[in-house]
């Protein structure tokens, strides 16, 4: 009470808006579809939508795997995509209509997201409807040895590779044998190698069928226009007629009982030891998921002192929450005794942890959390599993209600009762002396089949309508873009200040994103700002860019002027929070000396250094006087130059109003000059590879890193163009050697020097480490002689295109868009010409950005150096400089350079 007074009295003449939440029920117009061979459709109009949704939930999934197939559900949904249940592949079906599809298996069930033109929803009907009449058809057995190493190599690097052996292993633990979720669904190199191409057909014949799926869709058609098409594409059997599906009873196995056991220890292929700490609560696909949220964050709170990651995950039979900490070589189990005692007491309501102030901090993080799944419809339809196994198509407006009744007393009987000593189970993992001599995987297969580039008809796509967007600028220089998108009550506000790494006092770069968001805004957080309960339903967001920094804020749209309102005092009262500069320096320190991913740290450290001429740390700006930072944030946070960006579901003129009585007022504090220091880029460097020692890491990880001229406008399509294609290239040359790799990213980011940096990453088995560095730096020397690439180009301006339509389902990916072009300094023209710049890209523009690349690429390749050394010989003996470097020498020199005191303590 006395924080909302204070904000009051801030105001001045101009009473404050009404703070309280008032919005009470989140969806009114699904339309809930049964057909009579038992498929549940939710279909939702958006009629600003440029696109159709669609999330088709299988209610089976690793729980239903057979014993001995374990990771069979999972296989299927790989195989799916290869499969053709029609003319061709389900892939290249996709992508002839311009569709963006994806699937991830779950204990309890397996969802499967698409994004495609409006238009092409038709198609979208036939194949989704093929999904379930003909699942895995055309799969030959040579597809289904492919997908089998995918998976095999999924399970290597995401579990047998890190901490996911831990997870694993706690699952094992937690629940006992013979419960649903003792087994691992990703399943075992030997449960893959009893499964056949037989079991799989013989399994989604079975599972995948209507009586166990639910659709939710949505797309701008009226709910009668979509009944229209759905009668005229599926099949007859499918749809005679609409009725009501009941709710579901979900199925509940028996928890374990309370009992006292020891810490597991667990060998695994990580870099130093670590812990993990279970409990099995009650089933979180309820009502009470709300409650297990909050009592999770504020289970992290209780084990801040031992810097513990805390996180839950809901199914069906019951809910895991389970927290992650690194613990000491000589007493792990003293560590992990130590964080049970700090939850003990938390749940003291005595405790002064466990205050109303944190519980109303908790409680209003969850209202915000609830409402922004409002737009789950319109994005991911994370809720759609919920309704599948409830069938309750209420649950966020119950989930509110649930939430806005919630107390503290309440919330802490819940957490001592579930979250004691007794039913905490853990593991402790310690690093393995070696990797393995051999990881299994094929050799010798042929690769994947491609996807055939073919150009998407322009009549598909149409992006976001620039038209509808509002602008005036305030008489103190203020611009205001305001943006009506969605029937979901939601908005967004974000104020795009000219400041960020470019023009901060500070040396942050790139390559460390994370603690350059914390040092830039995280030390301007005022205290009271930063821990308000948003009794709007919404939350604070924070970006830090090249060249901007912007502060945002969400909530529900009917209480806008409330949501410009604490954005305005936000801006008015930041401070400097010593105790912040302190904390980001001891982060830093902390992720050099005994991060969980310290070889990592050190990696990103030398990209850093070969590309902008110094390490990756902020070793000014925790010594700069709070007067020094106050004089920067009043030459960054000013009305000249900034940008007020309003998206959601509001009313123009409304919202310029509210943005007038808020905002008007809002003035200079500083010179007038803001900074405009940048970095100097380092000195052109030539080529190197620098190798990492890892000896518990399985196989090798492989990132290449390279300038590719500076972050201008007119070359951002480009750049997008030249990433996209070394994805695919590079993807193509790694895939013939199935099980060798896992995956390849390829992306470009803005560095604080002006420049821009070319990113190229992948896992690969140790085996294949040179190979990978070959396959990486070879497409980049063919795509500079600009005579070759010409149609994975085509294939990538054709990619870019249609995400271009997809990526603007909710009004984040609106407001992101929008900021985008802010940051830009070319305004909505960047929207409205962004398809015909990207049609524009050709080889010789691609090679234009490799100019300063080739020849001055960094690569840093984390291996155990033993399994290595064919490897580096390889590439020694093609002319490749190669280092290897003794990181944590350097790291203690580091150390012992910046921070002594606690290099003397080490």
């Amino acid at each position: 009470m006395f924080l909302f007074g204070w904000l009051t009295a801030a105001a001045g003449a101009t009473p404050a808006p009404d703070l309280s939440f008032s919005n009470a029920v989140f969806i009114t117009n699904r339309t809930d579809l049964c057909l009579p061979s038992g498929l549940r459709i939710l279909y939702h109009q958006e009629p600003h939508h440029p696109t159709v949704t669609w999330t088709t939930v299988i209610g089976s999934g690793s729980v239903s795997d057979p014993p001995g197939k374990e990771g069979l559900a999972h296989l299927v949904e790989h195989l799916w995509f290869r499969s053709t249940p029609r003319r061709a592949s389900v892939w290249q079906e996709a992508d002839a209509i311009g569709a963006s599809i994806n699937g991830s298996t779950r204990p309890d069930d397996t969802r499967y997201p698409t994004a495609a033109p409006a238009s092409a929803l038709p198609q979208v009907v036939e194949l989704e409807a093929a999904r379930l009449t003909r699942p895995l058809q055309g799969v030959s057995p040579e597809v289904f040895d492919t997908e089998r190493e995918v998976v095999r190599a999924e399970l290597r690097w995401r579990y047998e590779n890190s901490s996911g052996s831990g997870y694993l292993a706690l699952l094992g633990e937690v629940f006992d044998e013979g419960h649903p979720y003792h087994r691992p669904g990703i399943g075992t190199h030997a449960s893959l190698d009893a499964t056949t191409l037989g079991a799989a057909q013989a399994w989604a014949a079975s599972h995948y069928v209507p009586e166990n799926t639910t659709w939710m869709i949505t797309a701008p058609l009226s709910a009668e226009d979509f009944r229209v098409v759905l009668a005229e594409r599926l099949p007859e059997s499918m749809f005679a007629g609409a009725s009501q599906c009941s709710e579901q009873d979900l199925p509940t196995a028996p928890l374990p009982e309370p009992r006292q056991r020891d810490p597991v220890t667990v060998e695994a292929y990580v870099q130093s030891p670590q812990a993990l700490i279970g409990w099995a609560l009650p089933a979180g696909l309820t009502r009470g998921d709300a409650q297990i949220q909050r009592v999770t964050a504020l289970l992290q709170q209780a084990m801040w002192r031992v810097n513990a990651r805390c996180y839950s995950r809901a199914m069906v039979h019951a809910t895991l929450v389970y927290c992650r900490l690194g613990v000491p070589e000589d007493e792990p189990e003293a560590r992990v005794a130590k964080a049970l005692d700090q939850v003990y007491l938390a749940w003291d309501n005595a405790n002064p942890s466990w205050s109303e102030r944190r519980f109303q901090r908790q409680r209003s993080r969850e209202l915000s959390d609830l409402f922004r799944s409002v737009e789950s419809l319109t994005a991911s339809h994370s809720d759609a599993a919920y309704v599948h196994h409830t069938g309750d198509l209420d649950q966020l407006t119950s989930w509110l209600r649930d939430t806005l009744d919630a107390t503290q007393h309440a919330d802490a009987a819940f957490a001592s009762k579930w979250l004691d000593q007794r039913r905490a189970v853990s593991v402790i993992l310690t690093p393995r002396e070696e990797a393995p001599d051999s990881v299994p995987h094929a050799e010798g297969r042929a690769p994947a089949s491609s996807v055939p580039t073919q150009e998407l008809d322009d009549s598909m796509l149409s992006g976001l309508d620039t038209s509808t967007l509002r602008k005036e600028r305030l008489p103190n220089g203020l611009e205001v873009w305001v943006y009506p998108y969605g029937r979901a009550p939601f908005a967004r506000a974000t104020l795009v200040m000219d400041g960020g790494w470019a023009l901060a006092p500070s040396r942050a770069v790139e390559s460390q994103r994370n603690a350059s968001t914390r040092s830039l805004g995280g030390v301007l957080d005022d205290t009271e700002m930063a821990y308000i309960p948003v009794r709007v339903g919404g939350d604070w967001f924070v970006s830090v860019n090249a060249t901007t920094l912007e502060y945002g804020i969400r909530g529900a749209a009917g209480s806008l002027e409330a949501l410009l309102y604490l954005l305005r005092k936000r801006m008015d009262h930041m401070v400097v929070r010593p105790e912040m500069r302190r904390e980001v320096q001891r982060d830093l320190e902390e992720q050099l000396w005994s991060g969980l991913e310290r070889a990592s740290v050190w990696a990103a450290m030398e990209r850093a250094t070969h590309l902008v001429g110094e390490h990756g740390w902020d070793p000014e700006l925790p010594t700069a006087s709070p007067k020094e930072v106050r004089a920067w944030s009043h030459e960054v946070v000013r009305p000249t130059g900034s940008t007020l960006i309003i998206v959601g579901r509001v009313d123009p003129d409304e919202a310029i109003a509210h943005a007038k009585t808020w905002w008007a007022s809002f003035q200079d504090r500083g010179t007038g000059q803001p900074h405009q220091r940048r970095l100097q880029p380092a000195p052109s460097r030539p080529r190197q590879i620098v190798v990492l020692d890892e000896p518990a890491r399985i196989g090798a990880a492989v990132h290449l890193a390279c300038p590719v001229g500076p972050t201008d406008h007119e070359g951002l399509a480009a750049r997008q163009v030249l990433s996209t294609t070394l994805d695919t290239l590079v993807q193509g040359r790694l895939r013939g050697q199935l099980g060798a790799t896992y995956g390849v990213s390829a992306w470009t980011e803005a560095l604080p020097t002006g420049d821009a940096a070319l990113h190229v990453t992948t896992d690969v088995t140790s085996p294949a480490a040179a190979t990978a560095v070959q396959s990486i730096l070879h497409p980049l020397t063919v795509l500079r002689g600009g005579k070759a690439g010409q149609r994975h180009i085509a294939g990538a301006r054709r990619t870019l295109i249609r995400k271009s339509v997809l990526g603007l389902r909710d009004s984040r990916e609106v407001s992101n868009r929008l900021r985008a072009a802010r940051r830009s300094g070319h305004g909505v023209a960047v929207i409205d010409e962004s398809q015909e710049r990207l049609a524009a890209v050709d080889t010789a523009a691609v090679a234009g950005l490799l100019e300063t690349c080739v020849g001055h690429e960094v690569v840093t390749v984390q291996g155990p150096v033993g399994e290595l050394r064919e490897a580096i010989e390889t590439l020694m003996a093609d002319g490749h400089p190669v280092r290897v470097l003794d990181w944590e020498a350097e790291r203690d020199a580091w150390m012992k350079e910046h921070a002594p005191k606690r290099w003397r303590r080490r």
